[in-house]
């Protein structure tokens, strides 16, 4: 059979692995799975819905993480900050500019991973998902004229937010959204 969860603390401080394969079929990896373990990159497959709180944190050696776009639940401080979070592909989604949308880019699911500074919605997009702007430090949100929708939570804990002009057409914002 194939591994579907990877459980709290499975390889934690094991610093001389450095490699690991994720079969198709891993769905969750606990929290503190791999913290302090020398893996240099993380290739997770499309079917991981939710990476526990401290997942990855404290890999020194870790520079790139590719993950699905699908996923489900990251949890605070699923990887250090210096890693560079690249997503995948997935039926039904896009990837572009290294943000997470619905495949017809009306709809952006999750901002780029560790986003900073200045970030411009595209054009194209109505609606702001719940939590896409998770694990962000952005500063500044430049919302396109025609958003219709800021979903619940789609801001919230992104403590470096300053400035948010919300443009006219909106016409809902979920609860917690800032």
């Amino acid at each position: 059979g194939s591994v579907n969860i990877i459980d709290q603390c499975a390889f934690k401080n094991c610093t001389a692995l450095v490699s690991a394969e994720f079969n198709d079929g891993l769905e969750s990896i606990k929290e503190d799975a791999f913290i302090n373990t020398g893996l240099k990159k993380v290739v997770l497959p499309d079917t991981v819905k939710d990476i526990g709180a401290n997942a990855f944190r404290d890999c020194q050696d870790l520079t790139e993480a590719v993950i699905p776009v699908s996923y489900e639940f990251l949890g605070t401080n699923a990887f250090s900050r210096n890693v560079d979070i690249i997503f995948t592909q997935a039926e039904g989604y896009a990837v572009y500019g290294g943000a997470g949308f619905s495949d017809d880019m009306t709809v952006l699911i999750k901002a780029p991973f560790m986003a900073e500074g200045t970030y411009i919605v595209p054009d194209t997009v109505t609606e702001i998902a719940g939590c896409a702007f998770e694990s962000t430090m952005v500063s500044t949100v430049i919302l396109p004229e025609g958003l219709e929708k800021i979903g619940t939570n789609a801001f919230f804990g992104d403590i470096d937010l300053v400035t948010v002009d919300i443009p006219e057409s909106v016409t809902e914002i979920g609860e917690n959204a800032f």
